[in-house]
């Protein structure tokens, strides 16, 4: 049944379990509705009693008012006794109720109606005895009513009520099972209004709280709420076009319907859809997809910042040592959800094409449905920082959840929700759902069977070893006997024999697949066992040399094994460049200030770059001390005492250590329009007045940037924009660096007309903007976090428009956005 607050159902009908005296501020569900309503409905019931003649309503009898403020057209009250512990009539009073609530609604001539689950809180009801009873009346009503203008039945179950899912789970399960063949089933949608038939009435459908018979009760429409049931009951899971039966094209793709205000829903297959308007942190299906990055750095990405802050620091914890220990699995990883409503959260690392999102989201269903989950929330995936098409990406996970119920037959998984921030997002979503109404079933494909189904290790190793080696190619890895299977073929004659070769060798080119990654660096002896263990792991063999890295294996896996590879070249990559940025900072350094140790003959000893560059950035940061190694020692520098000595001897000789800055010579003079600031300050960020040279400068410029540019392809600009404040960011070390650098570039630039100086902007969010302001742009934090969609690094901007967009400067709380006027070389 369907978690859910009733008042909020779109239906024609609603019904309301209240107490005998008729105060709606008497029970949860009462009050639920009551609270939506307004007073006018409690006036409403006043009125009904009134000219009913009673002060109060009897146990099992029903009171029928209209909505007052409510969407519905109708609502019935009724009263409910306590469970008598099976030894009276309470469960025919329960069964006689929803017996007069269905009529009801038919005598009206609605097509819908909500029912809450009656009795399980203080009334005492079991949950099995009340799912089984409401259940059963709703399929008797629709087995004596064919014709009946009732098309939905929802159960609903209040928020507070988790055990009602699982006993409705139980019931629509055991219904399934006797009146359903092993085989799909086709049906079809016909008239409104059928004329009464001799023959048996068809089956109803059920779908999680709903009970739909659309048009005759057949047609499969939707539910609305917050975690679904396992409750398709004796349905199809192809749908079938409006018309005649004979000439239906099948399809997974129901119609489309609107349960809930904001919400659409249809069916794929046996499969609820629902796509609306929400938060993802708030969803309270068993287990959310986060689409992360293979670090599982839940840093990176607004879905997984968001998932951090409202789940706990325990979700980042879990994801950094299943990173640490290597244990994702095919892009996927499955962790707690801290303080989430939902169980499991779901990681998926994004692909590096926009193509293959398809398989990610594959992975996902896959693995919630071996792991028993009946309810799964997405975000619209790939359209955060990276930047894809909301159209593209809802054709997408379309398209992914039909391949996922054609291929994997789902035992668990009955409702999928795709939970969208934007607005506008949603209403595309909503336009591709309906354009899927209706859609042929792809062409089936033969699927491979016996052993042609299962030899990955034969596919990878052996291809060209079973192939003949016809195709000889440089390079060729050597199977071995401990990879290699080998296929021994009998018959009486030997075309048979040729025949069932080249049959086997087409099965096995047709699901092989080779590929061949461009080496970027040489690898390292470590390096190549790494890639090695990389391809291993998904059944595929590789073959380095200098310039690629042949993979070999079948399709899926190939694929798979190639990520990983390209992922961890690119990790290498990263690492190499970090190490030569700091490389360069450290030379840079040696500029502006230098430290020294003063050996056994009382002189001064420089220390080398990058141990240089370390004990001044510690220095800076106002840390008591630094820890670093050299010639194979591991030394430390007391910044109190100004002393080094050797980490854990301390028998040693401590070293005086000295700092000389080099700029205090005279070589370089901070500008004069900066305000005067302690030594002991590493920055300072200085306020400009609105009535100063500098503020309308900075100002002008920027409003010129933000209302002339026009928006570039890709990029969602922003042209107007308010002027809050404007700050100077006064950072003198960063300042000679900077310094240091750009008359270094001007030397080697001397002949060039062009300026090494420009006025460029970056945008960022709120986070990262006192590490910026303390240690300069770095691309952990200012570039990976901050719509680095082509490439790790920093981004600056000609024009502000683009800098303001939402990928980089991402608003706060407040809606305030953050951006750096730089100079850049």
């Amino acid at each position: 049944a369907i978690q859910a607050n009733i008042a909020s159902q779109n239906v024609d009908v609603l019904v309301n379990t209240t107490a005998g005296n008729l105060d709606l501020n008497t029970g949860a569900v009462s009050r639920a509705i009551l609270q939506l309503a307004g007073n006018n409905l409690q006036a409403l019931v006043n009125t009904a009693k009134k000219s009913a003649g009673i002060t109060s309503l009897p146990d099992g009898h029903i009171l029928v008012t209209g909505p007052a403020d409510l969407p519905c057209k109708q609502v019935i009250h009724c009263v409910l006794c306590s469970w008598d512990g099976g030894q009276g009539n309470s469960e025919k009073v329960l069964r006689k109720i929803v017996q007069q609530c269905l009529q009801q609604a038919e005598k009206g001539n609605y097509t819908s109606i909500a029912i809450p689950a009656m009795g399980t809180g203080g009334l005492r009801f079991p949950h099995d005895v009340v799912a089984e009873a409401m259940f059963d009346e709703a399929v008797n009503n629709c087995r004596t009513n064919p014709s009946g203008s009732l098309r939905e039945i929802r159960f609903i179950v209040w928020e507070g009520d988790p055990k009602s899912i699982p006993a409705f789970n139980e019931v629509m399960t055991k219904y399934k099972a006797l009146h359903t063949d092993d085989a799909p089933k086709l049906t079809t949608t016909v008239n409104p209004r059928p004329a009464p038939s001799s023959e048996t009435a068809p089956q109803p459908s059920f779908q999680g709280a709903s009970s739909k018979r659309g048009r005759s009760r057949r047609n499969r429409k939707g539910r609305g709420g917050k975690t679904g049931a396992d409750s398709s009951v004796g349905m199809p899971r192809a749908h079938c076009k409006p018309g005649d039966a004979s000439s239906a094209t099948p399809s997974l793709f129901s119609d489309v319907s609107n349960p809930v205000r904001g919400e659409l829903q249809m069916f794929i297959g046996d499969v609820t859809l629902n796509v609306r308007r929400g938060d993802l942190t708030m969803e309270t299906t068993d287990c959310i997809v986060n689409s992360t990055n293979e670090q599982l750095d839940l840093t990176r990405g607004a879905v997984s910042n968001a998932i951090c802050k409202a789940g706990g620091p325990a979700i980042a914890r879990e994801c950094a040592s299943i990173a640490a220990s290597g244990a994702m699995r095919d892009g996927i990883a499955v962790t707690g959800a801290g303080k989430l409503k939902c169980k499991k959260i779901i990681h998926a690392a994004a692909p590096d094409r926009d193509t293959d999102w398809n398989n990610v989201i594959m992975n996902c269903l896959r693995t919630a449905d071996s792991l028993g989950f009946k309810s799964i929330a997405f975000p619209a995936l790939g359209t955060g920082i990276l930047q894809g098409s909301a159209v593209r990406t809802a054709t997408t996970m379309l398209d992914a959840l039909q391949d996922f119920i054609l291929q994997c037959n789902p035992s668990s998984i009955n409702e999928v929700r795709i939970t969208i921030f934007q607005q506008e997002m949603v209403r595309i979503f909503h336009e591709e759902m309906r354009k899927k109404v209706g859609k042929p079933l792809p062409e089936k494909t033969e699927k491979q069977s016996g052993i042609l189904g299962n030899i990955g290790r034969l596919a990878a190793a052996g291809w060209n070893y079973l192939r003949g080696q016809t195709d000889k190619t440089e390079n060729q890895p050597i199977p071995s006997p401990d990879n290699v299977v080998v296929l021994v073929i009998y018959s009486d004659n030997v075309d048979s024999l040729w025949e069932a070769k080249t049959m086997i060798n087409k099965a096995i080119v047709d699901t092989s697949k080779e590929e061949k990654i461009p080496s970027k660096f040489r690898l390292t002896e470590e390096q190549r066992k790494h890639v090695k263990s990389l391809a291993l792991c998904h059944d595929c063999v590789v073959d380095i040399t200098r310039k690629n890295i042949r993979v070999q294996g079948r399709a899926m896996d190939v694929m798979m094994a190639s990520q990983d590879i390209k992922e961890f070249q690119r990790d290498i990559e990263m690492k190499t460049q970090e190490e030569k940025h700091l490389g360069d900072k450290a030379e840079l350094l040696l500029k502006t200030v230098q430290w020294y140790y003063v050996d056994e003959n009382d002189e001064r000893q420089p220390y080398e770059a990058k141990i240089n560059y370390m004990i001044e950035v510690a220095y800076m940061a106002k840390k008591s001390g630094v820890d670093f190694e050299f010639e194979a020692t591991n030394l430390h520098v007391d910044f109190k005492t100004m002393k080094e000595t050797v980490v854990g001897d301390l028998a040693s000789e401590a070293f005086d250590v000295i700092r000389h800055e080099l700029d205090k010579e005279g070589a370089m003079k901070i500008p004069e329009s900066w305000t005067g600031m302690s030594d002991k300050v590493q920055y300072q960020e200085v306020e400009l007045q609105p009535t100063t040279e500098e503020y309308k400068k900075v100002h002008d410029e920027f409003m010129k940037s933000v209302t002339t540019a026009a928006p570039t392809a890709g990029y969602y600009a922003v042209t107007t924009a308010n002027v809050l404040k404007i700050q100077r960011i006064q950072n003198v070390s960063l300042w000679h660096q900077y310094n240091v650098r750009k008359k270094k570039m001007e030397l080697d630039n001397a002949q060039s007309q062009q300026p090494v100086e420009r006025i460029l902007y970056h945008g960022t969010p709120v986070d990262p903007i006192s590490s910026i302001n303390n240690t300069g742009f770095n691309r952990s934090y200012s570039g990976r976090n901050v719509g680095a969609a082509l490439g790790n690094g920093v981004y600056f901007a000609v024009t502000a428009s683009i800098s303001a967009a939402d990928q980089y400067a991402r608003p706060d709380p407040n809606g305030h956005r953050y951006m750096y006027m730089a100079r850049v070389l």
